[in-house]
């Protein structure tokens, strides 16, 4: 995930018309990712609590 945000990061300094595309699309795999991570953390402490 961090390979992917530094790579978001590089695309929105480069701003390119053929990046926006990209750049959209790695936003949603970020945002999609931090969802997941965020539901196996609650899932773990749910897991812990037992």
């Amino acid at each position: 995930m961090q390979k992917h945000i530094r790579e978001m990061e590089k695309l929105q300094k480069i701003k390119n018309v053929d990046n926006v595309k990209e750049l959209e699309n790695s936003k949603k795999m970020v945002k999609i990712w931090t969802d997941n991570i965020e539901k196996i953390k609650k899932e773990i402490k749910k897991i812990e609590s037992r």
